[in-house]
Protein backbone atom coordinates (compact mmCIF):
# COMPACT_ATOMS: atom_id res chain seq x y z
CA UNK A 1 0.00 0.00 0.00
CA UNK A 2 1.35 3.41 -0.93
CA UNK A 3 1.65 6.38 1.36
CA UNK A 4 0.18 9.17 -0.78
CA UNK A 5 1.77 11.87 1.35
CA UNK A 6 5.11 10.51 0.18
CA UNK A 7 3.99 10.65 -3.45
CA UNK A 8 2.91 14.28 -3.11
CA UNK A 9 6.16 15.08 -1.32
CA UNK A 10 8.21 13.66 -4.18
CA UNK A 11 6.17 15.55 -6.75
CA UNK A 12 6.74 18.80 -4.92
CA UNK A 13 10.49 18.15 -4.72
CA UNK A 14 11.00 16.65 -8.17
CA UNK A 15 12.76 19.72 -9.54
CA UNK A 16 15.39 19.93 -6.81
CA UNK A 17 17.65 17.72 -4.73
CA UNK A 18 16.69 17.14 -1.11
CA UNK A 19 19.31 17.56 1.59
CA UNK A 20 20.63 14.13 2.53
CA UNK A 21 19.82 14.69 6.21
CA UNK A 22 16.08 14.82 5.55
CA UNK A 23 14.08 11.69 6.32
CA UNK A 24 11.84 10.79 3.39
CA UNK A 25 8.47 9.42 4.56
CA UNK A 26 8.14 5.68 4.13
CA UNK A 27 6.24 4.39 1.09
CA UNK A 28 5.08 1.34 2.98
CA UNK A 29 2.77 1.29 5.99
CA UNK A 30 1.69 -2.36 6.15
CA UNK A 31 2.58 -5.35 8.35
CA UNK A 32 5.52 -6.64 6.28
CA UNK A 33 8.81 -6.88 8.24
CA UNK A 34 12.30 -7.81 7.04
CA UNK A 35 15.63 -8.62 8.62
CA UNK A 36 18.30 -7.54 6.12
CA UNK A 37 21.83 -6.33 5.47
CA UNK A 38 22.65 -3.24 3.41
CA UNK A 39 25.93 -1.78 2.17
CA UNK A 40 26.24 2.00 2.04
CA UNK A 41 29.04 2.90 -0.39
CA UNK A 42 28.57 6.60 0.31
CA UNK A 43 29.32 6.47 4.04
CA UNK A 44 31.20 3.13 3.90
CA UNK A 45 28.99 1.28 6.37
CA UNK A 46 27.43 -2.15 6.71
CA UNK A 47 24.05 -2.14 8.47
CA UNK A 48 21.89 -4.94 9.76
CA UNK A 49 18.30 -3.73 9.99
CA UNK A 50 16.29 -6.25 11.99
CA UNK A 51 12.62 -5.27 11.95
CA UNK A 52 11.65 -8.74 13.20
CA UNK A 53 13.96 -9.13 16.18
CA UNK A 54 16.55 -7.11 18.09
CA UNK A 55 19.83 -7.71 16.26
CA UNK A 56 20.23 -4.41 14.41
CA UNK A 57 23.75 -2.97 14.26
CA UNK A 58 26.02 -0.79 12.12
CA UNK A 59 29.76 -1.03 11.47
CA UNK A 60 32.26 0.78 9.28
CA UNK A 61 33.75 -1.10 6.33
CA UNK A 62 36.42 -0.32 3.76
CA UNK A 63 36.06 2.14 0.90
CA UNK A 64 33.62 1.38 -1.95
CA UNK A 65 32.04 -1.78 -0.55
CA UNK A 66 29.97 -3.84 -3.01
CA UNK A 67 29.62 -7.56 -2.41
CA UNK A 68 27.64 -9.42 0.28
CA UNK A 69 27.94 -13.22 0.51
CA UNK A 70 26.56 -15.35 3.33
CA UNK A 71 29.05 -17.74 4.90
CA UNK A 72 28.62 -20.67 7.29
CA UNK A 73 28.69 -20.09 11.04
CA UNK A 74 26.43 -17.02 10.95
CA UNK A 75 28.83 -14.77 9.02
CA UNK A 76 28.85 -12.55 5.94
CA UNK A 77 31.67 -11.80 3.49
CA UNK A 78 31.98 -8.14 2.43
CA UNK A 79 34.17 -6.75 -0.35
CA UNK A 80 35.75 -3.30 -0.50
CA UNK A 81 38.09 -1.72 -3.02
CA UNK A 82 41.18 -2.90 -1.11
CA UNK A 83 40.08 -6.42 -0.19
CA UNK A 84 37.52 -8.06 2.06
CA UNK A 85 36.28 -8.53 5.60
CA UNK A 86 34.12 -11.11 7.34
CA UNK A 87 31.47 -9.99 9.82
CA UNK A 88 29.57 -11.87 12.49
CA UNK A 89 25.84 -11.54 11.85
CA UNK A 90 25.03 -11.28 15.54
CA UNK A 91 26.96 -8.07 16.20
CA UNK A 92 28.95 -7.07 13.08
CA UNK A 93 32.28 -8.03 14.63
CA UNK A 94 34.97 -7.91 11.92
CA UNK A 95 37.70 -10.29 10.80
CA UNK A 96 40.08 -8.81 8.23
CA UNK A 97 40.87 -11.00 5.22
CA UNK A 98 42.72 -8.77 2.74
CA UNK A 99 43.52 -5.05 2.58
CA UNK A 100 46.39 -4.68 0.09
CA UNK A 101 44.62 -4.62 -3.29
CA UNK A 102 43.18 -1.94 -5.57
CA UNK A 103 39.86 -1.68 -7.42
CA UNK A 104 38.38 -4.85 -5.91
CA UNK A 105 34.74 -5.17 -6.92
CA UNK A 106 33.75 -8.63 -5.73
CA UNK A 107 34.95 -11.40 -3.41
CA UNK A 108 33.53 -14.92 -3.35
CA UNK A 109 34.31 -17.99 -1.25
CA UNK A 110 35.74 -21.16 -2.77
CA UNK A 111 36.06 -24.65 -1.33
CA UNK A 112 39.68 -24.00 -0.43
CA UNK A 113 39.85 -20.21 -0.18
CA UNK A 114 38.60 -17.05 -1.86
CA UNK A 115 38.54 -15.37 -5.26
CA UNK A 116 38.99 -11.58 -5.49
CA UNK A 117 37.87 -9.81 -8.66
CA UNK A 118 39.39 -6.42 -9.46
CA UNK A 119 38.77 -4.11 -12.41
CA UNK A 120 41.82 -3.10 -14.41
CA UNK A 121 41.72 -0.58 -17.25
CA UNK A 122 40.27 -2.98 -19.80
CA UNK A 123 40.35 -6.34 -18.06
CA UNK A 124 39.26 -8.24 -14.97
CA UNK A 125 41.99 -9.61 -12.70
CA UNK A 126 41.07 -12.61 -10.55
CA UNK A 127 43.24 -13.46 -7.54
CA UNK A 128 42.81 -17.00 -6.21
CA UNK A 129 43.69 -17.31 -2.52
CA UNK A 130 44.02 -20.30 -0.25
CA UNK A 131 42.00 -20.26 2.97
CA UNK A 132 44.99 -18.90 4.89
CA UNK A 133 45.30 -15.90 2.54
CA UNK A 134 48.20 -17.04 0.36
CA UNK A 135 47.90 -16.11 -3.33
CA UNK A 136 47.64 -19.35 -5.25
CA UNK A 137 47.09 -18.00 -8.77
CA UNK A 138 46.11 -14.91 -10.77
CA UNK A 139 43.92 -14.92 -13.87
CA UNK A 140 43.50 -12.06 -16.36
CA UNK A 141 40.27 -11.84 -18.36
CA UNK A 142 40.88 -9.29 -21.12
CA UNK A 143 38.37 -7.01 -22.81
CA UNK A 144 35.90 -6.38 -19.97
CA UNK A 145 34.94 -3.05 -18.42
CA UNK A 146 32.68 -1.91 -15.57
CA UNK A 147 32.88 -5.09 -13.50
CA UNK A 148 30.65 -5.12 -10.45
CA UNK A 149 29.74 -8.42 -8.78
CA UNK A 150 31.15 -11.70 -10.09
CA UNK A 151 30.41 -15.33 -9.36
CA UNK A 152 32.11 -18.67 -9.98
CA UNK A 153 29.51 -20.87 -11.65
CA UNK A 154 31.62 -23.97 -12.26
CA UNK A 155 34.97 -25.53 -11.45
CA UNK A 156 37.15 -25.94 -8.39
CA UNK A 157 40.72 -25.29 -9.56
CA UNK A 158 42.26 -22.28 -11.30
CA UNK A 159 42.35 -24.04 -14.66
CA UNK A 160 38.71 -25.16 -14.84
CA UNK A 161 36.86 -22.19 -13.34
CA UNK A 162 33.99 -20.51 -15.19
CA UNK A 163 32.99 -16.98 -14.16
CA UNK A 164 29.81 -14.95 -14.61
CA UNK A 165 29.57 -11.16 -14.34
CA UNK A 166 28.18 -8.09 -16.11
CA UNK A 167 30.19 -5.87 -18.43
CA UNK A 168 29.74 -2.72 -20.52
CA UNK A 169 30.33 -1.61 -24.11
CA UNK A 170 27.85 -3.13 -24.80
CA UNK A 171 25.88 -3.88 -21.63
CA UNK A 172 25.75 -7.63 -21.19
CA UNK A 173 26.15 -10.67 -18.97
CA UNK A 174 29.20 -12.76 -19.79
CA UNK A 175 30.24 -16.27 -18.87
CA UNK A 176 33.93 -16.86 -19.46
CA UNK A 177 36.46 -19.59 -18.69
CA UNK A 178 39.73 -19.06 -16.83
CA UNK A 179 41.64 -19.09 -20.13
CA UNK A 180 39.47 -16.29 -21.53
CA UNK A 181 37.08 -18.33 -23.67
CA UNK A 182 33.72 -16.55 -23.66
CA UNK A 183 30.97 -19.16 -23.44
CA UNK A 184 27.96 -16.83 -23.42
CA UNK A 185 27.26 -13.15 -23.92
CA UNK A 186 23.70 -12.14 -23.06
CA UNK A 187 22.51 -8.58 -23.80
CA UNK A 188 21.15 -6.35 -21.03
CA UNK A 189 18.93 -3.27 -21.34
CA UNK A 190 21.19 -1.25 -19.05
CA UNK A 191 24.31 -1.26 -16.89
CA UNK A 192 24.37 -4.46 -14.87
CA UNK A 193 25.46 -4.99 -11.29
CA UNK A 194 24.49 -8.41 -10.01
CA UNK A 195 23.40 -11.62 -11.74
CA UNK A 196 21.67 -14.61 -10.17
CA UNK A 197 20.59 -17.82 -11.86
CA UNK A 198 17.05 -19.03 -11.18
CA UNK A 199 16.07 -22.66 -10.68
CA UNK A 200 14.81 -22.89 -14.28
CA UNK A 201 18.10 -21.61 -15.73
CA UNK A 202 16.88 -18.08 -16.43
CA UNK A 203 18.87 -15.14 -15.06
CA UNK A 204 18.04 -12.22 -12.79
CA UNK A 205 19.94 -8.98 -13.40
CA UNK A 206 19.51 -5.34 -12.45
CA UNK A 207 19.91 -2.78 -15.22
CA UNK A 208 21.00 0.51 -13.65
CA UNK A 209 19.32 3.80 -14.44
CA UNK A 210 15.94 2.40 -15.49
CA UNK A 211 15.73 0.99 -11.94
CA UNK A 212 14.58 -2.45 -13.11
CA UNK A 213 15.28 -6.02 -12.08
CA UNK A 214 14.85 -8.24 -15.14
CA UNK A 215 14.41 -11.97 -15.47
CA UNK A 216 15.77 -12.99 -18.88
CA UNK A 217 16.41 -16.14 -20.86
CA UNK A 218 19.73 -17.17 -22.40
CA UNK A 219 19.15 -14.92 -25.41
CA UNK A 220 18.35 -11.83 -23.36
CA UNK A 221 14.58 -12.03 -23.90
CA UNK A 222 12.59 -10.59 -21.02
CA UNK A 223 10.53 -13.07 -19.00
CA UNK A 224 9.54 -10.90 -16.05
CA UNK A 225 10.38 -7.49 -14.60
CA UNK A 226 10.25 -5.99 -11.12
CA UNK A 227 10.53 -2.33 -10.19
CA UNK A 228 11.34 0.14 -13.01
CA UNK A 229 10.98 3.90 -12.81
CA UNK A 230 8.54 3.75 -15.72
CA UNK A 231 6.19 1.46 -13.76
CA UNK A 232 6.59 3.38 -10.47
CA UNK A 233 7.24 7.00 -11.47
CA UNK A 234 6.17 8.53 -8.15
CA UNK A 235 8.17 6.67 -5.49
CA UNK A 236 11.69 7.96 -6.14
CA UNK A 237 13.35 5.08 -7.99
CA UNK A 238 16.69 6.07 -9.50
CA UNK A 239 19.19 3.24 -10.05
CA UNK A 240 18.93 -0.50 -9.41
CA UNK A 241 22.06 -2.29 -8.23
CA UNK A 242 22.11 -5.17 -5.72
CA UNK A 243 19.07 -7.33 -5.07
CA UNK A 244 17.94 -10.25 -2.93
CA UNK A 245 15.01 -12.67 -2.97
CA UNK A 246 13.06 -12.31 0.26
CA UNK A 247 10.98 -15.42 -0.54
CA UNK A 248 9.76 -17.36 -3.58
CA UNK A 249 7.53 -14.54 -4.81
CA UNK A 250 9.16 -11.30 -3.63
CA UNK A 251 12.26 -9.43 -4.78
CA UNK A 252 14.07 -6.76 -2.78
CA UNK A 253 16.08 -4.30 -4.88
CA UNK A 254 18.48 -1.62 -3.70
CA UNK A 255 17.69 1.84 -5.02
CA UNK A 256 21.14 3.43 -5.28
CA UNK A 257 20.86 7.19 -4.75
CA UNK A 258 24.24 8.37 -5.99
CA UNK A 259 24.83 10.88 -8.80
CA UNK A 260 23.60 13.71 -6.50
CA UNK A 261 20.25 12.04 -5.76
CA UNK A 262 20.88 11.66 -2.04
CA UNK A 263 17.73 11.77 0.04
CA UNK A 264 15.34 11.55 -2.90
CA UNK A 265 13.76 8.12 -2.48
CA UNK A 266 13.66 4.82 -0.61
CA UNK A 267 16.91 2.91 -0.14
CA UNK A 268 15.49 -0.58 -0.75
CA UNK A 269 12.14 -1.68 -2.17
CA UNK A 270 10.35 -5.03 -2.22
CA UNK A 271 8.06 -6.09 -5.09
CA UNK A 272 5.70 -9.03 -5.52
CA UNK A 273 5.20 -11.04 -8.72
CA UNK A 274 2.68 -8.46 -9.96
CA UNK A 275 5.26 -5.70 -9.44
CA UNK A 276 3.35 -4.18 -6.56
CA UNK A 277 5.42 -2.49 -3.86
CA UNK A 278 4.96 -4.64 -0.75
CA UNK A 279 7.55 -3.02 1.52
CA UNK A 280 10.37 -0.49 1.51
CA UNK A 281 12.93 1.03 3.84
CA UNK A 282 14.50 4.48 3.99
CA UNK A 283 16.51 6.31 6.61
CA UNK A 284 18.45 9.23 5.17
CA UNK A 285 20.03 10.11 8.49
CA UNK A 286 21.53 6.62 8.78
CA UNK A 287 22.34 5.85 5.16
CA UNK A 288 23.40 7.72 2.03
CA UNK A 289 23.47 5.42 -1.01
CA UNK A 290 22.75 1.71 -0.73
CA UNK A 291 24.58 -0.35 -3.30
CA UNK A 292 23.63 -3.86 -2.14
CA UNK A 293 21.08 -5.68 0.00
CA UNK A 294 20.87 -9.19 1.44
CA UNK A 295 17.64 -10.39 3.05
CA UNK A 296 18.05 -12.70 6.04
CA UNK A 297 14.36 -13.17 6.92
CA UNK A 298 10.92 -11.84 5.99
CA UNK A 299 7.59 -11.97 7.85
CA UNK A 300 4.04 -10.86 7.17
CA UNK A 301 2.15 -10.22 3.96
Amino acid sequence: MYNWFYTLFLFACSSKNTDSSEIIPDVYDGPRQLDFLILDNGRMNLHRIDEIGTQSWSVSVGSKPRDLVLLPQNRVLVSNQNGATIHDLSDGDETLLFDDYENVQSVVPMDSGYALFSQQENSVLVHIHTSDGIVHDSITLSGYRDLRLARIISGSTSSDLIFRFTASEPYRIVEVTADGNEIRSIPLDGKGYNVEEMEDGSLLATTGDDACLDQIDGDGNEIHTWGCESAHPDIGLDWSSGFSRSDDTHMVVSNWLGHSNWGNGPHVVEYDMNNNVTWNWADHEMAMQITNVLVLDARGQ
